[in-house]
């Protein structure tokens, strides 16, 4: 056994939970100046460069907690401990939609049948964010879903 081996002979490490994802983005936030009050912007996405892009797009708003996740369940245990206020997810993800039917939400997504999947239930406003898009874009559109432009810096 090599000193930084634990005992497990090449078992992957386990999967980070959306409990320390959370936990990380709020020592984060405290880290760069948001407010312990910050609202939740929940970004669900399995491709690891999507889930980065988007999450670093939305950490250009100082009053957001950004919490970035790469499955369904993941963000649901997240929404869990602390509810979104905005939630970005991708076409492969849109299920997260379904069960967030009050968080306002954005789908990234070319698909023209995804808001199909958004049924009548949804309480809050969704909005497909169709084919490339660079991130004030992304910026522009959440702050008009929940209704309030980003602070001036």
């Amino acid at each position: 056994m090599t000193p930084a081996s634990d005992g497990r002979q090449g078992d992957p490490p386990p999967a980070p939970s959306s409990l320390v994802a959370l936990e990380v983005a709020l020592l984060s936030s405290a880290e760069h100046g948001a407010p312990s009050d910050a609202a939740v912007a929940l970004v669900v996405a399995s491709d690891d460069d999507e889930r980065t892009y988007v999450a670093d797009a939305l950490r250009q708003r100082a009053d957001f907690l950004v919490v970035a996740v790469a499955t369904v369940a993941a963000a649901l245990e997240a929404a869990a401990h602390r509810t979104p206020r905005v939630l970005v997810a991708t076409h492969d993800a849109r299920g997260v939609v379904r069960h967030l039917p009050a968080v306002a939400a954005v789908l990234l997504s070319d698909d023209t049948s995804t808001l199909e999947a958004a049924d009548g239930s949804r309480l809050a406003p969704i909005v497909v964010l169709r084919g490339a898009f660079r991130g004030a874009r992304l910026l522009d559109v959440v702050a008009t879903l929940i209704g309030k432009r980003a602070p001036a810096d």
